[in-house]
């Protein structure tokens, strides 16, 4: 039978815009050394779902010579779905400096981790600096967090130096946006065992945990698979210690893996690198990264829209139902949005003055599980884009 459309005339068919695809969250972006191959294009992102699509592609270049196999593969054991790797040129500051200029426009990652940093045996100097900037740009991105790996001891049985020196490396880290653990993981690597950093499977949590229950819960008590051992056991006064920061109330610390009898391998600790009390919770952290990253990719849109009230309603109407989605899957604090947030977005929070200027003030307060308290923020909304600036510090 012919199709009708074949006889002369005029036809109407609706097409439906095909959805845009969800912002999904738990994805990395894996910095490493370079393949020993010419094909390859250093701070170009590669993209890989499943670990057999990196096994077959860089797996024989890399070799013995990087941790990304090992650590990308952790990635995948541990519940991951997607990653991106970047290679660098080199191991140094500028190289680094250079990649994550790259990664600013790149959109796609909320999480970062950089094994290699640790390859060569660099120093714990050289390493921490590097970690630095790492966290910087995290923090300036306001979009993505830092999975950071603690130094390798030499010691299987750590004490009061080795524990020191772990402590150093978190003095020298200031940044709101990362986190660190330790220490290292053993795997089988032929007849023998391999060290590698943690930071691949930890990543490979936190992506199952955010596509389970959420990015608002934490990456903690969770199993590590594929691995064999953990390279020393903290004692339970060492990882204390640990998660103790001095300077500052208690608020950062360095996360541990430990053997628990009977249960495994097991991540144990939630916490951020951040000196201020109100991001010490990575779960906290990392909602509100989201929330960046939502209003950034839904609002920035409205840019060339008048700038009247009509704006101010569409900003507020879509401002409440994201956060009332978030409410309902138990991101926030409370079982109303009276008591999990607030949005004002009219002429009390924007002037004639900064509306003739082409600039819309919107105030939020958000209340997440922990802590018990609201943190406000106020969105600036102009000609440039959208940007959020917390108006609450503790």
């Amino acid at each position: 039978m012919l199709s009708s459309k074949l006889i002369p005339g005029v036809y109407v068919q609706d097409v439906y815009p095909v959805p845009e695809p969800q912002f999904i969250t738990g994805v990395p972006v894996f910095l490493g050394v370079r393949p020993d191959t010419s094909e390859v294009l250093c701070n170009t992102p590669y993209r890989f779902r499943l670990w057999a699509e990196f096994e077959q592609q860089f797996y024989v270049s890399l070799g013995n010579r990087s941790y990304l196999p090992d650590t990308v593969r952790g990635f995948f054991e541990n519940g991951g779905q997607l990653c991106y790797v970047l290679f660098l040129l080199d191991q140094d500051e500028s190289t680094l400096q250079q990649a994550l200029a790259e990664l600013e426009a790149f959109d796609q990652v909320d999480l970062i981790c950089a094994p290699d940093l640790w390859w060569g045996n660099p120093s714990l100097e050289q390493v921490t600096r590097m970690q630095q900037l790492i966290l910087e740009h995290c923090d300036r991105m306001n979009d993505r967090f830092a999975i950071l790996d603690a130094a390798l001891l030499d010691s299987t049985n750590p004490n009061a130096a080795t524990i020191a020196q772990l402590q150093q490396q978190y003095d020298r880290l200031l940044g709101n946006s990362g986190a660190m653990y330790a220490p290292w993981l053993k795997i089988m690597q032929g007849n023998g065992i391999r060290q590698i950093p943690p930071c691949g499977h930890i990543a490979g949590i936190y992506s199952k945990t955010d596509n389970l229950q959420g990015v608002f819960r934490t990456p903690a008590n969770n199993q590590i698979d594929g691995i064999i051992d953990i390279s020393y056991t903290l004692s339970a006064e060492e990882v204390i210690e640990l998660a103790n920061d001095r300077s500052s109330g208690n608020h950062g610390s360095i996360n541990s893996i430990l053997p628990l009898p009977g249960r495994g391998v097991r991540v144990w600790g939630g916490r951020t690198l951040s000196r201020m009390a109100e991001w010490r919770y990575i779960s906290v952290r990392r909602l509100f990264l989201t929330i960046h990253r939502w209003i950034v990719l839904n609002l920035a849109n409205f840019t060339f829209e008048p700038n009247d009230f009509r704006l101010q309603l569409l900003i507020e109407r879509e401002l409440t139902r994201y956060l009332e989605s978030l409410l309902e899957q138990g991101a926030l604090q409370g079982t109303t949005p009276a008591a999990a947030f607030y949005v004002r977005c009219n002429a009390e929070t924007t002037s004639i003055e900064q509306q003739d200027a082409g600039r819309l003030i919107a105030q939020i307060g958000i209340a997440p599980t922990t802590p018990n308290e609201f943190i406000d923020i106020q969105l600036i909304h102009g000609e440039t884009g959208v940007s959020l600036v917390y108006t609450s510090p503790p």
